[in-house]
This record gives C-alpha cells, sequence and structure tokens, in this order.
C-alpha cells in the first residue's frame, strides 16, 4: 500500500537526553558542516510537517534550527522518552495522521528511509516499528496519534521504556528481513552514544559522499 504521496506525517525528534558517553552534547556534533541536530530537522522537513524539537528545558542550548521546525519543552523532563513522547503527541494535535519519532543522533534517517517506512503501513495499523538487530527500534517508528491514550495508560501503571510502545494493540513490526532489503546494514536505524561510535558512522559518511565536514553542506547553504 502506497501512502507517500498523501498521508499527512508531522514529525518529533527528541534531544532530552544528557549525552554522558559521548561526553558533550550530541545535538552539536558535526555533521555535513552544520550540526547534527540542524541536519536530521531539514533531513524531516523534506519529507513531514510539522516537526517538532522536544527540548529537555529551557535553560537546553541548542544549534541554529530552520524556522520552518518549533521547538517544545518536555512537559516532564528526566521522565524518558516516552514522557517526552506524550509532550510531543498533544502538541501535535489535530495537525497530521501519522508520527515520525525520531532522536537527534539519526544522521542516515531520510527522506527515502521515510518514504519506504511509510509505504509499509498496514491501513489498520497504530504503529509501525522496525526491528533489527533482535530489538525493536521505537525511537525510529511512525505511529499514529491516536496511541495517545494507551502511551498515557502504559506511564501511568510505571511504564517508561521506549519498547513499551510495541506492546500497544495495533503497533505493529517492520521485519530485519525487509529492512535488509532496503538498507542491508540498517544505517536509517542507528544512534550513536559514543565518540567512537559517531567516528565510524563518519568514516561511512564520507566514502558515501566524497567530502568533509568542514566542506558547506545543502543545509548550510539553503
Amino acid at each position: 500500500m502506497d501512502y507517500s504521496g498523501w498521508m499527512l506525517l508531522g514529525s518529533l525528534v527528541l534531544t532530552g537526553g544528557q549525552s554522558r558517553r559521548m561526553g558533550k552534547p550530541k545535538e552539536f556534533l558535526p555533521w555535513r558542516g552544520s550540526a547534527l541536530l540542524t541536519h536530521v530537522v531539514y533531513a524531516l522537513l523534506d519529507c513531514s510537517y510539522p516537526v517538532l524539537v522536544v527540548a529537555r528545558e529551557a535553560t537546553q542550548v541548542l544549534p541554529p534550527l530552520p524556522t520552518e521546525c518549533d521547538v517544545i519543552l518536555d512537559r516532564e523532563p528526566g521522565a524518558g522518552p516516552l514522557a517526552a513522547i506524550e509532550t510531543g503527541l498533544l502538541a501535535m494535535a489535530g495537525s497530521c495522521d501519522f508520527v515520525l519519532v525520531s532522536s537527534c543522533d539519526q544522521p542516515f534517517l531520510d527522506r527515502e528511509a521515510v518514504a519506504w517506512m511509510c509505504d509499509r503501513m498496514p491501513p489498520e495499523a497504530m504503529g509501525l516499528v522496525p526491528e533489527f538487530g533482535g530489538h525493536p527500534q521505537p525511537l525510529c517508528a511512525i505511529y499514529r496519534p491516536g496511541i495517545l491514550p494507551a502511551l498515557q495508560e502504559i506511564r501511568r501503571k510505571g511504564g517508561d521504556r521506549a519498547s513499551c510502545l510495541t506492546e500497544i494493540k495495533g503497533v505493529q513490526m517492520i521485519s530485519e528481513a525487509a529492512i535488509r532489503d532496503f538498507d542491508p546494514e540498517g544505517r536509517f536505524l542507528q544512534n550513536y552514544n559514543t565518540p567512537e561510535e559517531f567516528a565510524r558512522a563518519k568514516a561511512v559518511h564520507h566514502a558515501r559522499d566524497g567530502r568533509s565536514d568542514s566542506e558547506g553542506s545543502q543545509e548550510a547553504s539553503s
């Protein structure tokens, strides 16, 4: 079923992590001549609207972002990704049919990957979560805003892991085999938590793209 031509898709970008293992805020890591968060937001604006960045608190410093995106504050900072997603879904109410949830450290998530996921959304599904490496990837997934009551019920019962989203009735999975047919390494799903992991991601990007982060990017020239 091809949804990519008409589904109203919005995006949430979560930026509430403390980046402890990275040793510096992930939002500012250099990618294609701009900050990583800036790159992710531009990539999602290329295929969805609105795009909301869910910040931890008003004092959190973020890199320059396009005027087309909005920054909102987590209603319960420090309470984990489910609280941030709840904040985002409440803000998205009535503005779209589906919401892509992502984090700020997924540099390979792009228009093609988002369209590929949208095309696989079953008409009756409440969400579509990739499964890769034996684990669900609920922070690179598409949900209907209608999951909000179920998410709130999970939180009322003490659930705080993002993987709890896969327990909601109607949330379905994309198999690893299907993902590997599209992206053999599943790179669009990957996030990076340490300097070593990010260095490897940059090496892959440079090998693909043939340029360094010191060169200008599409975002910087937009």
